[in-house]
């Protein structure tokens, strides 16, 4: 009787243990042999057709109100004149204080606060103008160019389509010169890359000692920016006939 039950577990073992992997792996699913992954993209070059820079102010005083005091008078002046000039949208960010020591860290000598303006336009002439007179009291971070929001959103539409068109036709290329019937598409992602360049950061000089010498002209160019879509999935091929 005892040697019957260990041969009935040791047949039991066996029988679970001998289940495909494939099966166990995608469950109710069924077998994953016959399966392509798949990679494709469509691409535009683009000029771009938005501007950003980013300047700031820096300055200390004895006290923390100071320097804060300092910073918003001068924040406040960029301001009156970046609204001068019309298209180009305003936004003050990164204001911060924080306190100054000595050399060897002992003893506080004052305050320091900085604070940054971005400002953004279509018009690259009337940004490259309008920082070039901002520079008499603030420094440049930043130059970056990039596709608009809703230009991007149009390419974005055109170039999915397009992808998605490709990754049919790469498919059924894929199931014809392997001598299948068809296909049937697991899965399939989307993802977008490209539009934004790289920022140029330049090492920009506060207020300058000598108010008499006039900032040199910023010089802007956008260039282009390639949009990209790829379409990335995995399909399984139907049985031969």
């Amino acid at each position: 009787m005892k040697t019957c039950l260990r041969l009935a577990s040791l047949i039991l073992v066996v029988c679970v243990t001998s289940v495909p992997l494939s099966v166990l792996a995608d469950g109710n699913e069924g077998v994953t042999y016959d399966r392509v992954q798949l990679s494709v993209s469509a691409s535009r070059v683009v000029v771009s057709d938005l501007s950003v820079a980013t300047l700031y102010v820096e300055r200390d005083g004895k006290t923390q109100m100071e320097a804060s005091a300092a910073i918003n008078e001068t924040m406040a002046w960029a301001l009156a004149e970046a609204r001068k000039t019309p298209d180009i949208k305003l936004e003050t960010t990164q204001y911060s204080t924080w306190p100054v020591h000595s050399d060897n860290g002992a003893t506080l000598t004052g305050w320091r606060a900085r604070q940054s303006l971005r400002l953004e336009t279509a018009h690259n002439e009337k940004l490259a103008a309008l920082v070039t007179s901002l520079q008499a009291r603030l420094a440049v971070e930043s130059i970056g160019f990039s596709v608009s929001a809703a230009r991007r959103a149009s390419l974005e539409d055109e170039l999915t389509r397009e992808a998605l068109q490709k990754f049919e036709a790469r498919a059924s290329q894929v199931a014809k010169t392997l001598g299948r019937p068809g296909y049937r598409l697991m899965r399939v992602e989307l993802g977008n890359t490209g539009g934004i360049s790289p920022p140029i950061h330049y090492r920009g000089v506060m207020a300058m000692a000598d108010r008499a010498m006039a900032p040199a002209p910023v010089q802007m160019e956008a260039g282009e920016q390639t949009l990209s879509i790829t379409a990335s999935g995995l399909i399984q091929l139907d049985s031969r006939p």
